[in-house]
């Protein structure tokens, strides 16, 4: 058994009670196996680091927390990451766009103004941006 075992099994006890979910719903909503759930709550085992991610997902909590919770990680060592830049593709588009005003707020660009848009409409026009999990239209010329 791990140094904190039991420790893991109370964490996904208190998210399985935040979120309403029985034993099986947790199963569900991770799709792992029912047993799978049982062990790591008995404290028989660990989940994977692929079970990690599924468990954030589902629980809506950050992974590195989840990670902790697992004992893969210790506290100190998810305070030592450094802080990446998020991933473009996770973000919606209003994060998408704050990230991208955050990034040009410290490069001394300055905002483009409504008249400067106007005297250059082909280099100023308005791109369509798919909401997250939708797919880009393609580029392909279709083939005959």
């Amino acid at each position: 058994m791990q140094p904190n075992e039991g420790a893991f099994g109370d964490y996904l006890r208190a998210q399985m009670d935040q979120h309403g979910w029985s034993q099986a719903e947790l199963a569900r909503h991770t799709g792992v196996a029912p047993s799978v759930v049982s062990r790591w709550l008995r404290g028989e085992t660990g989940p994977s680091i692929d079970n990690v991610r599924t468990l954030a997902t589902a629980t809506r909590r950050p992974v590195l927390e989840v990670m902790v919770a697992a004992a893969l990680l210790t506290a100190e060592e998810a305070k030592q990451r450094t802080s990446a830049p998020p991933d473009p593709g996770a973000l919606s588009n209003r994060e998408l766009l704050a990230e991208v005003e955050r990034r040009m707020a410290g490069d001394g660009a300055r905002p483009i103004s409504a008249e400067e848009q106007a005297q250059q409409p082909d280099r100023y026009r308005p791109v369509s941006v798919p909401d997250r999990g939708e797919s880009p239209p393609s580029r392909r010329r279709k083939t005959r």
